[in-house]
């Protein structure tokens, strides 16, 4: 993976900022001359990397107005990665650098072809590795089945697009790899606790 630099100006704005001061300065002499790593090993994290991830993309692709999303996650992420800064403590490491390496790379897969009929197989193949193996993997990193993380992911996704298109149920359950209605319906209750068409509306304040 291609490794990219950002000017910290982008989001301090001004020299000397509250945000430079409080979230940047801190974060920036707590790790001195070293590094971070961000390992997704919790829910928080997982975020964090997806947003690394979608960054990339975005900047990839460039559309109209790219800059300004680009800006907006930046400063999602710094502040996402200030609270884990803050909260490190010493602690012994679950599994090793090549499921790290392993894990990042089939949830990368999982984001570029969720919308497709994709299988736990193909997700392991991503890094070469069985089926068992891509399970204790998940579940040793993430502490789910690599199934329900797609599952997840599909959701999340979902829940942008009925904020953020006019798509239909039926066309963003489709895009979103679920060939049933009633199971993506169902799935999107379990982890959102309503109806997709009673959260769409909740969230244009209609009744």
């Amino acid at each position: 993976m291609r490794v990219r630099k950002f000017d910290r100006n982008l989001i301090a704005g001004m020299l000397g900022s509250i945000y430079e001061r409080k979230y940047i300065t801190p974060v920036l002499k707590n790790l001195g001359s070293g590094m971070h790593v961000i390992r997704p090993d919790n829910v928080k994290r997982i975020h964090i990397v997806e947003t690394m991830f979608r960054l990339t993309d975005i900047y990839e692709k460039k559309e109209e107005g790219y800059e300004f999303t680009i800006r907006s996650l930046l400063s999602e992420l710094w502040y996402s990665l200030y609270k884990d800064v803050s909260s490190v403590i010493p602690m012994k490491e679950a599994g090793n650098h090549a499921d790290s390496t392993r894990i990042l790379t089939m949830m990368k897969y999982i984001q570029d072809h969720f919308g497709e009929k994709i299988t736990i197989e193909e997700i392991a193949e991503a890094v070469n590795i069985s089926v068992r193996e891509c399970n204790r993997c998940f579940q040793n990193k993430i502490g789910m089945a690599p199934g329900k993380y797609l599952n997840d992911y599909r959701i999340r996704s979902a829940a942008e697009l009925l904020l953020t298109t006019e798509d239909s149920i039926t066309e963003v359950a489709e895009k979103c790899g679920f060939s049933s209605g009633s199971y993506f319906a169902k799935s999107f209750f379990k982890m959102i606790g309503c109806t997709p068409k009673e959260y769409r509306k909740s969230s244009k304040g209609e009744r």
